[in-house]
């Protein structure tokens, strides 16, 4: 009997973009190796975005943070002016 190849579990990757707010990007952060968002603010730009707390942020603007630290995710999103592009993974399993 032939054995099938085990599936990988599958996470749908997807890239938003996002203005800032008048109280910011309306999300909070959690964990590192990746970041996860904890809560979406009501109406925000992450609300409108479609964007749920348990996805993993995995680049910001384009750069991989998937290793980073906590803090330095927290800064790179902080520091960004104009358009904020992030790759958000669903499901995500290291």
């Amino acid at each position: 009997m032939e054995r099938r190849p085990k599936k990988r579990p599958s996470f749908g990757v997807r890239t938003v973009e996002l203005n800032r707010g008048q109280d910011g990007f309306g999300f909070t952060l959690q964990g590192q190796g990746p970041c996860k968002l904890s809560s979406i603010v009501e109406n925000s730009p992450a609300y409108k975005a479609r964007l749920k707390p348990g996805d993993h942020v995995i680049a910001v603007n384009s750069l991989n943070v998937s290793k980073i630290s906590h803090d330095e995710v927290v800064s790179m999103i902080g520091n960004s002016t104009g358009l904020l592009k992030l790759q958000i993974a669903e499901n995500y399993c290291r």
